[in-house]
């Protein structure tokens, strides 16, 4: 794991980031819809469960969405060039 971060550090120190507020917005809105999303999930818990036949519930689903929404943000990040 350290050794991607020296790769991280090295890179952007040799590449300076370029600002890109169009990407930022997208990636924001959507970082916005899978949280809004996961809430759904969260709240339709039961109803998904019976529906994937117990493969899935809705609180899986949500740590998923939100896991997403996570690295959406982390993407808008970068692309603001920060």
């Amino acid at each position: 794991v350290y050794c991607c971060v020296y790769h991280v550090i090295a890179y952007r120190s040799l590449h300076p980031p370029r600002r890109r507020p169009d990407v930022a917005r997208r990636c924001m809105l959507t970082a916005l819809g899978l949280y809004a999303a996961a809430v759904a999930a969260e709240r339709a818990d039961g109803a998904l469960f019976r529906a994937t036949e117990s493969m899935l519930s809705g609180h899986t689903l949500k740590h998923l969405l939100a896991g997403a929404a996570t690295a959406a943000m982390a993407a808008a990040v970068f692309a603001r060039g920060h």
